[in-house]
Parts: C-alpha cells; sequence; structure tokens
C-alpha cells in the first residue's frame, strides 16, 4: 500500500473479480484502503493521452543490446523483430490479424515454407503484440545474426505477396479454424477462464471503455469459419490482411543482440542504486527503533483483514495508467 500510494496515481482502474467471495466486502474494502485515495485528477492531467500520439511514419531499422551473463553465446543468438503498425485498426479488426496470425505460425504456412527457400531454418513466429502503446503484428526470428535480418524481411514481403495474389491452401485454412475452435472449446472448460481473459478485456476496455469484446471475437471467428469453406479466389478477408501488412503507415525492423558481460555491468549498478537508496532510507529514520525492517508488523495487519475473506476467493486487479 506505501509503495503504490507514493509512486502510483491512476489516470483510470479496472478489476476484475472472479470466484466465490463476498463482493460487497471485497469491493469495499478496496475503495477504503486504496481506490479513494486516488480520485480523478480536476484539471484532467491525465496521462492516458500518451496513448493517443500518432506514430511516426515511415520504415527504419536499428540494432539494440541485450543484457547477457560472460561466457554466453554471442552468435547465433539475436532476435529479429519485424513489426508493423496497426495504429488505425479497430478491435474486430485486431482480433482478424490475431487469427490470421495463426495461419502463418503454421509450419505448412506460406511463411515457413518461403523461410526455408530463403535458406532460414530458425524458428520463426507471426503474432499480434498489443502490449505497446499502439498494437503492431510481428514476425519475429530466434537464434539469428544480423546478416539474417534482410533474409527475413524479404521472406515476410514474399509471403505476403504470395497471400495477396493467391490465398492459402483451403486445406490449411480449414485446419487451422477447427484447431482454433479446439482450442477455444478446451479453454472455456478451464478453471482459469477470468484470469486467461483477463488482460485482453482489460486492455480493450481501458482503450475504448466497452466490455463487449466476446461479441466482437465470436464475430471475428465467424467471419473466418466461412471464408475457409471457400475457394483460394474468394479469401478476401485474409488477402486483404496481408495487403494491409504489405503497406503498413509505419514499420520497423531491429535486431536484438546479446552482450555477454553486460548483465553483471548492469547487476553492478543496481546493487550500487539499492545500496544508495538504503542509506537514503535509513537516515530518515524509516527503520524501527530495533533497526528491524518493520515488514513483519506489516504482515501482522494483514492478517487481521485477510480472514474477512472467503478462502475461496480469487481475484486479480490491474491497474491502468501510471
Amino acid at each position: 500500500m506505501r509503495v503504490l500510494t507514493e509512486f502510483y496515481t491512476y489516470s483510470n482502474c479496472l478489476i476484475v473479480l472472479y470466484g466465490d467471495m463476498d463482493y460487497g466486502r471485497v469491493l469495499s474494502f478496496l475503495d477504503r484502503e486504496h481506490l479513494s485515495l486516488h480520485p480523478a485528477p480536476l484539471n484532467g492531467g491525465s496521462l492516458i493521452s500518451l496513448l493517443r500520439e500518432p506514430p511516426i511514419p515511415g520504415f527504419r531499422c536499428s540494432i539494440e543490446e541485450s543484457p547477457a551473463y560472460s561466457g554466453s553465446r554471442g552468435s547465433q543468438a539475436s532476435v529479429i523483430d519485424y513489426a508493423l503498425d496497426l495504429s488505425d485498426c479497430d478491435e474486430e479488426e485486431l482480433i482478424c490479424f490475431d487469427l490470421f496470425s495463426d495461419l502463418l505460425d503454421h509450419s505448412a504456412s506460406p511463411l515457413h515454407q518461403t523461410a526455408k527457400r530463403e535458406g532460414l531454418n530458425h524458428v520463426i513466429q507471426a503474432f499480434l503484440d498489443t502490449l505497446l502503446i499502439h498494437p503492431v503484428f510481428k514476425f519475429r526470428l530466434y537464434n539469428g545474426d544480423e546478416g539474417d535480418r534482410d533474409r527475413l524481411l524479404r521472406a515476410v514481403r514474399m509471403t505476403l505477396e504470395e497471400i495477396c495474389e493467391k490465398g492459402i491452401s483451403p486445406e490449411l485454412y480449414r485446419a487451422c479454424v477447427k484447431e482454433h475452435s479446439l482450442t477455444d472449446r478446451l479453454v472455456r472448460e478451464g478453471v482459469h477462464l477470468g484470469c486467461h481473459a483477463a488482460e485482453e478485456i482489460g486492455r480493450y476496455w481501458s482503450l475504448t471503455g466497452k466490455t463487449d469484446y466476446f461479441a466482437l471475437y465470436e464475430r471475428a471467428c465467424a467471419r473466418f469459419a466461412e471464408e475457409a469453406n471457400k475457394d483460394r479466389q474468394s479469401q478476401t478477408l485474409i488477402r486483404n490482411l496481408a495487403q494491409r501488412l504489405l503497406k503498413p503507415f509505419a514499420g520497423a525492423l531491429t535486431v536484438t543482440v546479446p552482450v555477454p558481460g553486460l548483465a553483471e555491468q548492469l547487476e553492478s549498478q543496481r546493487s550500487s542504486f539499492l545500496e544508495r537508496k538504503k542509506d537514503v532510507h535509513d537516515r530518515r529514520g524509516n527503520l524501527l527503533p530495533c533497526g528491524c525492517h518493520p515488514l513483519p508488523s506489516r504482515l501482522e495487519q494483514q492478517r487481521v483483514w485477510l480472514p474477512q475473506f472467503s478462502h475461496k476467493s480469487q481475484g486479480s486487479s490491474r491497474p491502468f495508467g501510471t
């Protein structure tokens, strides 16, 4: 509570609760002990507007360093990402791109066949990334080198051009849709469905204020299922998706290279930083008179209110904002 009070100011917040619990008492506790301490700013100073800054147009390349320990492998260990901006897509379109990535991820997909012809025998993934400020569609290659960057870019563009022109095999299309449908059925039978869906529901709500995510998901799945029974020339949905990825508003090709020894250097800097912070806290008298950290007493305070709630309770709270 102290850390949240000192370092957090919410611009908005979504809490997902599920399970056998006394919801009224849980919500009253959260409001009394936490949420009421963070009223909405009267001056409209919310930082949520940062999420709406438009992306910078164009294509760019970069090479970034990644911490690795001394003795770690430096060659054939890089991760190459090709990211394509999808900031102009609505939620249903993003779900369609997510389903499209499942088609590309299949071992028999045009992406993997083209990559092999380009001499890329690496693990390659296609996926939708919604954890950034703006959603992007990513193609990722593992355990490569800087020299694989251009070949990955060429393989991706050739794949998208092929899908735009010819579509994909109807057999592959139907197999992927059937596999996805079966996976959904199994997930719905799981005991942790609320936890599984909370992150995506929360992201959608934080950006739109709406809670109809599953209705959009079912509609997108139905569109794919319908098109899976058509011939190649009638696959307008995936051909349009491929066309949009061929001409993105913004794109970036990044090689993340491990640097052996950098991990120890950063750990040393972190240790020095924590020591300095500890010295500052000690001088401010944050320790108890006995010289012990007050954590045990805080834990004892928690034992007082924890029994108020059912032992079966489950919950997840996900803040949004800064």
